[in-house]
């Protein structure tokens, strides 16, 4: 397949948009600020967005079908099942946005999409079995075995986020996964201490300048992420485990603290983990959406 037989447009929902060719090459990108949580304003936002983009790369190859990929449980590739950060039930999104569009364009959840590019575009195309790991607005995990996303449509609810995840007392404190490896976690851990509250990105930052309080919270944050994966190892055996999000920073910036809170899970005469982090960058969600459109559009459903 020629990269520049045609082009995809993909679209997250935090408002990122871009046009990428059929090797995920991105040829433009586009920001838009949501207006609302309406479907139709949302709609008419985004696809705004993507049209601009049409225009302005007028060298691109014509874009032949389109994806939007959100924090969400989808059916078929067409409907939003439920998305409790927007409060959507049964929107059928797809439709909405082909309408406008023009095009053929599918739906789906932003974690498969993400774990669908680390298997075709990432980690995947050297390991035969790795799992992908978000923290940050939310938890995420998934799996790809011999190039395959294992999914159900469980794999869309978050179920990870209720996993039980071990801090440092003792004895030690578990709280379930998106309770402490959320953003708002971190957030929690600063203003705790008596301290005028901070977004999670401020305190990350504070750590990178060595405040103290601030390394404090994220060494034992990248101590829990070690944990889980930990855990996730356990039970899928990866080649690989690929850690993403907007606080995957952490566990980059405390790759020792993550091998404490791995080590202390794991027996000492298994293999290591070998651990990717992906720098957080919003653009990488909208091109995970057009992951899911382009191989909608090579098995023949768009």
């Amino acid at each position: 397949m020629r990269a520049d037989a045609e082009s995809i447009i993909g679209v997250n929902l935090s408002g990122e948009s871009l046009i990428a060719d059929l090797h995920l090459n991105v040829l433009a990108t586009a920001r838009r600020t949501l207006p609302g949580h309406a479907p139709a304003d949302v709609v008419a936002s985004l696809t705004d967005a993507a049209i601009e983009l049409t225009r302005s790369r007028p060298d691109a190859p014509a874009p032949s079908c389109a994806s939007v990929s959100l924090g969400a449980a989808a059916t078929d590739e067409r409907t939003i099942t439920d998305a409790v950060f927007l409060g959507w039930h049964r929107v059928p999104l797809a439709e909405l946005v082909k309408t406008r569009l023009r095009m053929p364009t599918a739906v789906g959840n932003d974690l498969a999409a993400m774990t669908l590019q680390e298997a075709w575009f990432g980690a995947g195309r050297e390991h035969d079995r790795l799992v992908l790991i978000t923290v940050g607005a939310g938890i995420g995990f998934g799996l790809v075995v011999g190039g395959e996303v294992i999914t159900t449509p469980d794999a869309e609810l978050g179920l990870v986020g209720g996993i039980p995840v071990a801090g440092d007392g003792r004895p030690a404190t578990s709280l379930p996964a998106m309770d402490c490896l959320t953003s708002p976690a971190i957030e929690r851990a600063w203003s705790g201490q008596g301290r005028p509250p901070l977004p999670a990105a401020r305190v990350v930052d504070l750590a990178k300048r060595g405040e103290a309080a601030a390394v404090a919270i994220c060494s034992s944050y990248a101590r829990r992420v070690g944990r889980l994966i930990a855990m996730a190892a356990a039970f899928a055996l990866p080649d690989v485990v690929v850690v993403a999000g907007e606080r995957a920073e952490v566990a980059a910036l405390f790759e020792d603290q993550v091998m404490v809170g791995t080590a202390s899970l794991r027996r000492p005469d298994a293999a290591p983990i070998d651990i990717v982090v992906r720098e957080h960058d919003r653009v990488s969600w909208a091109r995970a959406a057009a992951a899911l459109a382009l191989r909608a559009r090579a098995e023949g459903r768009l």
